[in-house]
């Protein structure tokens, strides 16, 4: 069965799923299909299986439910190409192609491992030193002729834009039309396994030897008659499916071959190939290759270039849910920055209004980098949110964010963080620290303390506990927040940054405002980091008491 799901966001976006196997779909990360950023799906909400020729869908208990045409189902329900399956915000429409009969390609096991000698093989160097060497006569001009207009017909046909899955067919087409086959077939590569791109004819048999001497040796071959060739007469079943005349010419891009292409004739009237339609048919197949060697490199730049503008967008998303500007508060000076390793990061940070007058500081760091480090981090940063307007503990916050994200963790990912309450007219720093690098309490006679307070990471086992801690920022005392991949920053010489050079970065800066602060200390790592590459999201908060 050929189908797809069709599945398309609230925010539009379409994700196109080929429906090959079963599958289920949630907002969990280990689910077939993924939506972790979508609330209302359970973690694992609906399942797409095969029955048959056909497909059903099964809802999983889900909290929010599965509607399938407007109606919500329980349990199973057949589906019919053109249904439409709402779970949550998404929309999934399944869509079945009509089944098709495909013409089998086989491959025939060798009676024994030897050609007979009766085949004619060439390959591409030798067509072009004869062309070289060859004395001009009246037969040689009008064949070079022939072949010349041949070629300038296939040059034309496969210079027009075309899909991969198109232009195969059309190397094909020209290949029979040009040497007067009635059957063949277009085979590339895949992890040295031949994979068939396009077929023409009905059923084939390829011989093994046929194929193993065309791709290993890389030579074209033919041989011009099956039935009375002496080390064919065992292959009783290839003359039995009426072939008559084989050729193969391998699809090759300088050293490198990427396929074959295979051509025969039927019947005892079936045309028989000659040495000139095996020099046209390798010289033609050098050029196909080229051509979908270039069309696989365009698609793939194309592909890569549409990545880049969901990153873009990602990234701008992201962008957009961290804070602007740190808010502004009477007596206390607020900074913030960060640097993705990858377009797109796992580091978080925030600043959100509390009870009492207070202000909650966060920083967090997903494990891992890239996209699904910023999916989790977007997941984490709304029930942070949530929790510090509900709750005037920091550990238990911290308690109910591990329970929250418990579900969304798979087992590979799991959370650092530190989370606080700021009393901006007191100074005091309430927090838990889970298993983050320890925030530097930098005091204005220079001495330095670390916020250790606290528990192990989040997202990774049930129950954990956690501890509160407390200290009072004096006036001109700083507390900096930081991820670790701005401590780990390693320099020319495999030196970490270390905490020691942030905290000498804030000393030697002076008593200016938190962002100068910052300011200096990326040109310290900047410098630090010299020609190197940093392999880590960075990001640091400062807060100086004025």
């Amino acid at each position: 069965m050929s189908a797809l799901l069709r599945i398309t966001s609230p925010s539009g976006l379409v994700k196109i799923v080929d429906f090959k196997k079963n599958l289920t779909l949630g907002r969990s990360l280990e689910a077939g299909i993924s939506f972790p950023e979508e609330a209302g799906l359970s973690r694992t909400h609906v399942a797409f299986e095969l029955d048959g020729d056909g497909a059903i869908v099964r809802d999983l208990s889900s909290l929010n439910g599965t509607w399938v045409n407007g109606e919500r189902i329980s349990g199973r329900r057949e589906l019919r190409s053109g249904d439409s399956v709402k779970v949550a915000g998404l929309t999934i429409a399944y869509e079945r192609a009509e089944k098709q009969t495909t013409p089998a390609v086989t491959f025939e096991p060798p009676a024994d491992s030897t050609f007979s000698g009766s085949e004619q093989v060439t390959n591409l160097q030798t067509i072009l030193h004869r062309s070289a060497t060859t004395t001009s006569s009246s037969s040689a001009l009008d064949s070079r002729r022939m072949v010349a207009e041949a070629l300038l017909r296939v040059g034309r046909e496969l210079a027009r834009n075309q899909p991969l899955s198109e232009l195969f067919q059309t190397i094909l087409q020209v290949a029979i039309r040009a040497v007067g086959a009635e059957r063949g077939v277009v085979i590339t590569l895949r992890d040295d396994e031949p994979v068939v791109q396009a077929h023409e004819g009905g059923d084939l048999r390829i011989s093994h030897r046929v194929r193993d001497r065309v791709l290993k040796e890389k030579v074209s071959l033919i041989i011009r008659d099956v039935e009375v060739d002496p080390n064919w007469e065992s292959h009783q079943s290839l003359v039995a499916h009426g072939i008559r005349s084989v050729m193969a010419a391998p699809l090759q891009t300088d050293e490198e071959v990427i396929g074959m292409i295979y051509l025969d004739s039927s019947g005892a009237g079936g045309r028989k190939f000659d040495v000139q339609d095996l020099e046209l048919m390798t010289v033609m197949a050098n050029v196909a290759a080229i051509r979908i060697e270039r069309e696989r490199f365009v698609e793939a730049q194309r592909a890569s270039e549409l990545l880049a503008a969901e990153l873009r967008r990602a990234e701008e998303i992201q962008r957009q849910c961290l804070p602007e500007h740190p808010p502004r508060l009477e007596g206390v000076d607020l900074a913030a920055s960060t640097q993705p390793c990858y377009t797109v990061g796992g580091d978080y940070y925030d600043f959100v209004p509390a009870k009492d007058g207070r202000l909650a500081v966060v920083l967090a760091d997903v494990a891992g980098k890239g996209l699904s480090a910023a999916l989790l981090m977007m997941n984490l940063q709304a029930r942070v949110q949530v929790l510090a307007g509900e709750l005037s503990d920091p550990a238990a916050v911290v308690r109910r964010l591990n329970e929250m994200l418990l579900p969304i963790c798979p087992a590979s990912r799991f959370v650092t963080l530190v989370f606080g309450f700021l009393d901006p007219t007191t100074g005091e720093f309430h927090y838990t620290n889970a298993g983050h690098e320890p925030p530097l309490l930098l005091r204005r006679d220079g001495a330095l303390e670390l916020l250790e307070t606290g528990g192990p990471v989040v997202g990774m086992l049930p129950g954990l506990q956690y501890e509160s801690g407390r200290c009072v920022l004096e006036p001109g005392d700083s507390l900096i927040l930081f991820s670790d991949g701005l401590s780990e920053a390693r320099g020319p010489g495999g030196e970490e940054f270390g905490q020691h050079r942030i905290a000498e970065a804030f000393r030697s800066s002076g008593d200016v405002a938190a962002t100068a602060r910052l300011r200096a200390l990326g040109g310290r790592v900047g410098e630090w980091l010299g020609g190197s590459s940093f392999h880590d999201d960075m990001t640091v908060v400062a807060v100086v008491r004025r």
